[in-house]
């Protein structure tokens, strides 16, 4: 017989909460700040480093992290919707509708994070990446 499966219930919810303070923290560290450091986004958010290391892994689990909620925050949710048009002007129509929504929704910090991914080859990787995956979309589309 197994054992009943566990559930965090009440835990899940502070670990989500926790999770989208250190989110929230490393946004504003972007926002107001010209560098970018688990120590400094702790410090913000009020938790120990370890705490952000456990929750995204790396630094690099961090910023995929903020890149995910500036996504879902600048309406990339839409994307699968465009994509399942029949018509490609639509299609592109509405991929270009999308992003145009994104760009302008957090001007200032996906500015900065371009600016910075210049002078941080790790930074600049997972932006390469995630542009990679914009350029599939549009190769599919055309």
């Amino acid at each position: 017989m197994s054992p009943r499966p566990y559930r965090l219930g009440q835990r899940q919810v502070s670990t989500d909460e926790t999770r989208s303070r250190i989110l929230d923290a490393a946004r504003a560290q972007l926002e107001t700040q010209s560098s970018f450091s688990i120590d400094a986004v702790a410090r913000r958010a009020d938790v120990a480093r370890m705490t952000v290391y456990y929750q995204f892994g790396s630094r690099r689990g961090l910023l995929e992290g903020v890149f995910d909620m500036l996504a879902a925050r600048g309406g990339l949710r839409g994307l699968p919707s465009t994509f399942q048009q029949a018509d490609p002007r639509v299609a592109l129509d509405g991929l270009i509708d999308v992003f145009a929504r994104f760009w302008s929704s957090d001007r200032l910090v996906l500015r900065r994070l371009r600016a910075m991914a210049a002078l941080d080859p790790e930074l600049d990787e997972v932006l390469r990446e995630r542009n990679e995956g914009r350029r599939q979309g549009l190769r599919v589309i055309v």
